[in-house]
């Protein structure tokens, strides 16, 4: 199956599960069904040099879900970016740990947006069930890694992670049937300085 037939899969799903109605999808910070806690956070960063990202290398990020909605989840759009207002690197990069398995969302994917290392690169994580069982009630791991660099330019400057929209969803949120509309929190942005 093409990517373009998974994502809009996905959209179809989420918009069946009642997800991305109303004005809601456009503001990831509601308080309806948000998470009390962080549900989404920055595990670690590997490459850091005393808690910078040196020139001329990568850094990646690898990022946490937790699920502590009393429910599974059925569904999850949530997207990253990685931006810097003067520095560059080569590319990014977004994929999966594996930790969310085939049994719990047998249906996942990763969409990459402008990922050059200029201006704003964004990376949408997705994934649904169809028959699986969803992510369990008490799911914590990293799941996602996120690497961007070399870092080219911009020695003092900082580099920033945060959470994103991302077509073709326009949401941040997870989904499930005892779970309509449910806005993860995020513990960011996080920002780096570049080191010599």
């Amino acid at each position: 199956m093409s990517k373009l037939c998974l994502i809009l899969a996905a959209a179809v799903v989420l918009l069946f599960l009642g997800c991305a109605d109303s004005d809601d999808a456009t503001n990831p910070t509601l308080n309806e069904g948000e998470d009390p806690g962080k549900s989404i956070t920055l595990d670690h960063v590997d490459g850091l040099v005393n808690g910078r990202i040196p020139l001329g290398q990568e850094a990646t990020f690898h990022i946490r879900l937790a699920n502590s909605t009393g429910n599974a989840i059925a569904g999850i759009t949530n997207g990253l970016r990685v931006y810097s207002l003067d520095a560059e690197w080569t590319t990014t990069v977004g994929v999966s740990t594996g930790a969310i398995t085939n049994q719990m969302l047998e249906t996942q994917y990763i969409n990459q947006f402008s990922i050059t290392g200029s201006g704003a690169d964004t990376v949408g994580f997705g994934a649904f069930k169809l028959q699986s069982d969803g992510i369990p009630d008490g799911f914590d791991a990293v799941c996602y890694e996120i690497t961007i660099g070399p870092i080219e330019t911009a020695a003092g400057s900082s580099i920033c992670l945060d959470s994103s929209f991302y077509p073709p969803s326009g949401v941040w949120l997870w989904s499930g049937s005892d779970l309509p509309k449910f806005f993860p929190g995020w513990d960011g942005p996080h920002c780096y300085t570049i080191g010599e």
